[in-house]
């Protein structure tokens, strides 16, 4: 399955500055040019239709599926979005649909011909009864129209190779942004057609001109905002929510990201070694360590050669101190990585007795620089809705946050100045929109004690106004607890068929 993108602000702060987080946590369209479809400009004057068509991939021969595009009208954004339809005919079939929000905002539903198979696969590892409807949001995968903007590719590659200060890259990152903005609005997008409701109400049309009734929605990272905006605007057709890594309407606002940064940390510090993936170095020791890795990289920066998934040559990357601060952000999503972290650690203060080993650092500069550079996620559709629809905040209110968390002081000192967010016009009709969900439609809510992203807490506070819920909480699982959990993955079946039925955590 694919895995669970959450790019909400804290990590978009590091990004700025440490160039490998501006996601997610987790996957950019990238193109030479910034474009809009002519086909779809011409298609969006007509009133919106789902219109069938042959799928663009070759379709397995015990599979029965079904692909359409959704085109929106011209007061909607004009916009063409694919769909998939993955037919069930089991004999326990059920008729309300499944349907995957993808997370981001920003990110693909993985629906070209080159990934559509890992939900083959999914599919068969879950089991489940119903249809799964699958959707590419606006402005991502294989909708129409696309912006695309090289400049912010090519600001990460050009900076990654010079030892830049803090303050530099916040600087270039924030001038990149603003000039994708001025491309994006020259060539007729308008950034309001980006939206969590806007987006709500396409899925909610896509699922009423399929001929469905009623539905179960599954959201992962920000495809739970996506999630309880849509259980808002029509909930009495969602017969069951899961939601997995909650990221709340009133969530994600500029002043929250000091704090997750540290309690992240401080959870990663105080149990790895519970984890077994600490060695000697556990607690205290393990935050020292981590300490002493900053210190050395600020004064002796290491160069590596980050191979690139997409091919092409090797990215030349001055790895210092705050870029290993982000590198290791990045890897605690992913608790198969959390323990590189200790060993990348290892290779930089005891670099003579390991001989100049860089195994374990290639590792997390891969994982984070890919990430980063995927072509599957849209970095201007992710700022245009996150920036918009966090809460605004003063410098002073800013500042006050940041005193409380003095360890993070020399990281966070340009955040609220160089913000990325500056570069996109501010909304004043979503006040409404970040007022808390409540809802008595049953939903089963997933979190990882691990995850820095979407933290436990923020699910409580979302279960605790939703009335038909439960909370199964992971202590050892990061970001993205179905597909980080096979236990989880499998047992969820269990809910969808008996939704207000109380089910019991089945593994840890």
């Amino acid at each position: 399955m694919p895995r669970f993108d959450g790019l909400t602000r804290q990590r978009r702060v590091l990004v700025a500055g440490l160039l490998v987080l501006l996601l997610l946590t987790s996957v950019l369209v990238w193109g030479r040019e910034l474009m809009r479809s002519p086909q779809s400009e011409a298609a969006s004057a007509a009133a919106p239709e789902l219109r069938k068509v042959e799928c663009w991939f070759a379709i397995p021969e015990d599979r029965d599926l079904e692909c359409a595009y959704m085109q929106l009208g011209a007061e909607r954004g004009g916009f063409s979005l694919p769909v998939v339809v993955l037919r069930d005919h089991s004999p326990d079939h059920r008729p309300d649909p499944l349907v995957y929000l993808t997370g981001g905002p920003g990110s693909s539903s993985f629906l070209d011909s080159q990934s559509i198979d890992h939900w083959f696969y999914w599919a068969d590892i879950a089991a489940l009864s119903p249809d799964i409807v699958l959707v590419d949001q606006r402005g991502t995968g294989l909708s129409k129209p696309q912006f695309r903007c090289p400049l912010w590719e090519q600001y990460l590659r050009n900076t990654l190779r010079e030892n830049l200060s803090l303050r530099e890259e916040h600087i270039a990152g924030l001038a990149a942004v603003e000039q994708c903005v001025a491309l994006l609005e020259a060539a007729g997008f308008a950034l309001s057609d980006f939206s969590t409701s806007e987006s709500a109400r396409d899925m909610n049309q896509i699922l009423l001109a399929l001929g469905y009734e009623q539905w179960n929605v599954m959201g992962g990272s920000y495809g739970t905002r996506l999630a309880l905006d849509w259980l808002r605007q029509d909930g009495h057709r969602i017969r069951s929510v899961v939601l997995d890594s909650v990221y709340p309407l009133d969530k994600g606002s500029l002043n929250e990201w000091p704090a997750l940064l540290d309690e992240s940390f401080d959870y990663f510090w105080r149990t790895c070694g519970e984890k077994g993936a600490c060695g000697n170095a556990a607690g205290a020791d393990l935050e020292a360590r981590f300490w002493a890795t900053l210190d050395r990289l600020s004064q002796q920066p290491i160069t590596l050669s980050v191979p690139l998934w997409e091919g092409g040559w090797p990215l030349k990357v001055v790895l210092n101190d705050h870029r290993f601060l982000g590198m290791t952000y990045t890897a605690l999503y992913d608790n198969n990585l959390q323990d590189d972290i200790v060993r990348a650690m290892d290779e930089v203060l005891d670099q003579d007795e390991l001989g100049g080993e860089t195994e374990a650092l290639q590792k997390l500069a891969e994982n984070a620089i890919n990430s980063e550079l995927a072509p599957e996620f849209n970095v201007l559709v992710y700022l245009a809705v996150d920036c918009a629809e966090s809460a605004p905040v003063s410098r002073e209110d800013f500042e006050a946050v940041r005193e409380r968390y003095p360890r993070w002081a020399d990281y966070s000192r340009y955040a609220w100045q160089y913000d990325m967010c500056k570069a996109i016009p501010q909304r004043s009709d979503l006040a409404d929109f970040r007022r808390p969900v409540r809802s008595e439609v049953p939903a089963l809510i997933l979190s990882g004690g691990f995850d820095p992203v979407t933290p436990a807490r923020w699910a409580r506070e979302v279960a605790a106004r939703l009335d038909n819920s439960q909370h199964w909480h992971l202590p050892s699982v990061g970001h993205g607890v179905v597909s980080s959990s096979a236990c989880v993955h499998e047992a969820f079946r269990e809910f969808l068929d008996a939704p207000l039925r109380e089910h019991p955590l089945p593994c840890q």
